[in-house]
């Protein structure tokens, strides 16, 4: 397994895709507006330096299952948030999920706690994970759970953004959008020309 959790490795489009590769297999549970401002939240935690990225990888050098943390508040009551952990769906139900978990949580924070949120669908996988459940679902389905023996510790770094630099945010997010379009279109269009010869 190898683990890529350096932003500076990959360019501004490998981030951005990632990013939102690591989004697309939570599109049952989020609309698109909240996938926007999970894109936002990770895109600008990242370029701010208080959000870190995971990629993991197996020996095939394919990408199985991705992360995005918060880092923790400097603060008694400061721990490390799992905000994103996505398994793309034609590895999900292969063990890389738990796998990756395993090595992801125990290495995040000194005192050993992380917060994180999950759907109802996904709760089992993370309280077979060491994780248990802190507040029960609010008005969107979000279930607050905590790895690690002081629930109490759940404060995080967020990044703080003016309108401008939602605006930016957004139309990366548009941006790479329509790029996957026309790269799907190209490659239909491909297939096509292909079959007809």
């Amino acid at each position: 397994m190898q683990i890529i959790d350096d932003h500076k490795k990959f360019d501004r489009l490998d981030i951005i895709n990632a990013v939102y590769t690591a989004i697309h297999p939570m599109k049952n549970t989020y609309d698109e507006d909240m996938a926007l401002g999970l894109f936002i939240d990770c895109m600008a935690a990242i370029d701010s330096g208080i959000g870190i990225f995971f990629a993991f990888f197996n020996e095939e050098k394919n990408c199985v299952a991705n992360a995005f943390v918060f880092r923790a508040e400097e603060s008694p009551l400061g721990a490390p948030h799992l905000h994103i952990f996505s398994v793309p769906i034609k590895y999900q139900r292969s063990g890389y999920g738990k796998l990756c978990l395993n090595y992801l949580l125990p290495n995040l924070d000194k005192t050993g706690n992380v917060s994180s949120e999950c759907s109802q669908d996904t709760l089992n996988f993370f309280i077979n994970s060491g994780f248990s459940i802190k507040q029960n679902a609010d008005h969107n389905n979000f279930i607050k759970i905590h790895y690690g023996n002081q629930p109490e510790k759940s404060c995080f770094l967020r990044p703080k953004l003016l309108p401008e630099g939602y605006l930016k945010y957004e139309k990366e997010f548009n941006d790479h959008l329509i790029f996957l379009k026309n790269k799907h279109e190209h490659e239909h269009e491909k297939n096509t020309d292909h079959k007809q010869h």
